[in-house]
């Protein structure tokens, strides 16, 4: 008997007991003539055909039960297109985390869009996010799981506490812009919820331009149901704001920094990561009649410009724009001690007190001179952030992006392995709940 989880050195294969098999046990004995011989090579020729004949019969068996199952990568949105936001988990749940905002009223969704993209840049925005809202699927796999809920079910305004320094943040930065004789574009690369807060802040003089080419999803990469929370959380501010903004006010571009998330477990997360496009040199100077560019990006960053992004500002820099970083703790005094939030994100947001450039009104107004005018003259002692005083883009090296498949191959961003049986599609390779999960497959190359 052999040890458990070894295989035994022999098996039987067979067990075949008809009187001319069984006689084969004593042929080597007692066959001594010719003939005999000859009669034991015909037994031999037809155990041949015998073997041949049962490997034909197990190879058909096998064909039979090996699925013909195929692998796909596919654009992930154009995925949630077809069978729905949350295809490939329907049903699970969503985490709003933040303050929900309470009373609300869900008919103000079927407005959303329009009162927070609008009418401006019309070329430029990139709302893709606003669409998944509504939206019904137009097919269904070959195998599904759960039940589709729209996502107008689930989505509520949320603030969270570091939505409230943004918002902030926006406030201060266009109030000091109003005071510069030149006149910039900005870009917000910061985590979803808290970009939209800065537009808002921003939003009575900046239009906003999204560029959010993503859907949420249960298991997403990025958070992206976050982001539109955050924008219903704001939907009457930017409203509001609207009213009051000039027609011709320049733009402020949203980004969702997690769009580059890194992952690796294919089998628990749902790519719906994407690769923004900027507006060109020539939008920027004719349509926004911009010759600075403002990047607006975390503190903490190892890199202010991915490297999404790095290519495009390289370029806006070469063709002669002027592109400058900065980040929140350009809005704090080098003694500046930031107070303990409250347990309460809408109290962080209401009743805190403004921020401004420096950390204090009497440093706010070098912000002109630190971004618009003469670098040289500039004393580095009493800037709030010099490494972002002094980041400028730099061309490098494009990487490889995307997730680490288990064959070492690197993933376009964006894109959802699928099932596919000939023409029809089953479902996300990750679902456990499909059949092809439950059939070995030598095809399998992720040891699902």
């Amino acid at each position: 008997m052999s040890a458990q989880g070894q295989t035994p050195p022999f098996e039987r294969d067979e067990l075949l007991d008809t009187q001319g098999i069984v006689g084969a046990r004593w042929w080597n004995r007692e066959l001594k003539d010719e003939e005999r011989k000859q009669s034991r090579r015909a037994a031999l020729t037809t155990l041949v055909a015998v073997s041949v004949g049962v490997a034909a019969v197990g190879g058909f068996v096998a064909a039979v039960a090996q699925p013909d199952y195929e692998y796909q990568r596919m654009p992930s949105l154009a995925l949630q297109k077809r069978f729905g936001w949350s295809f490939g988990a329907h049903g699970e749940n969503i985490t709003f985390d933040g303050r929900r905002v309470l009373p609300f009223d869900p008919s103000k969704l079927r407005s959303l869009r329009q009162d927070c993209v609008g009418s401006a840049y019309a070329t430029q925005q990139s709302a893709a996010i606003f669409d998944a809202i509504f939206h019904r699927p137009t097919e269904t796999p070959g195998e599904t799981s759960g039940i589709f809920q729209p996502l107008d079910s689930y989505l509520v305004p949320v603030v969270t506490n570091t939505m409230g320094f943004a918002y902030r943040m926006g406030q201060s930065l266009a109030r000091v812009l109003s005071r510069s004789p030149r006149r910039a574009a900005i870009i917000v690369d910061l985590v979803g919820t808290d970009a939209v807060a800065l537009a808002a802040g921003l939003a009575e003089a900046f239009a906003p331009v999204w560029k959010l080419d993503h859907w949420p999803h249960p298991r997403g990469v990025v958070p992206a149901h976050m982001t539109l929370a955050s924008a219903a959380f704001f939907q009457p501010r930017f409203v509001d704001a609207a009213a009051r903004r000039p027609a011709d006010a320049p733009p402020v571009f949203i980004l969702d920094r997690h769009r580059l998330r890194p992952y690796s477990d294919a089998s628990t997360l749902f790519d719906n990561r994407y690769a923004p496009t900027l507006a060109s040199v020539a939008a920027l100077e004719g349509e926004a009649r911009a010759r600075d560019v403002i990047y607006i990006a975390p503190a903490d960053a190892a890199l202010f410009d991915p490297d999404d992004l790095n290519p495009a500002l390289v370029t806006y820099r070469t063709r002669g724009l002027s592109v400058r970083a900065l980040t929140g703790q350009s809005f704090f005094s080098s003694t500046y001690e930031a107070p303990a939030p409250s347990e309460d994100p809408i109290e962080n947001l209401l009743q805190q007190a403004k921020l401004y450039y420096g950390g204090d009104m009497a440093h706010e107004t070098a912000f002109v001179q630190h971004y618009f005018e003469d670098r040289s003259a500039v004393d580095l002692s009493q800037l709030p952030d010099v490494r972002a005083f002094n980041w400028e883009p730099s061309a490098r090296p494009a990487p490889v992006v995307g997730a680490m498949s288990a064959a070492g191959v690197f993933a376009a961003i964006g894109t959802t392995e699928v099932v596919l049986r000939g023409a029809s599609l089953l479902g996300l390779r990750s679902d456990r709940n499909g059949s092809w999960n439950r059939v070995s497959s030598s095809s399998s190359s992720w040891g699902g």
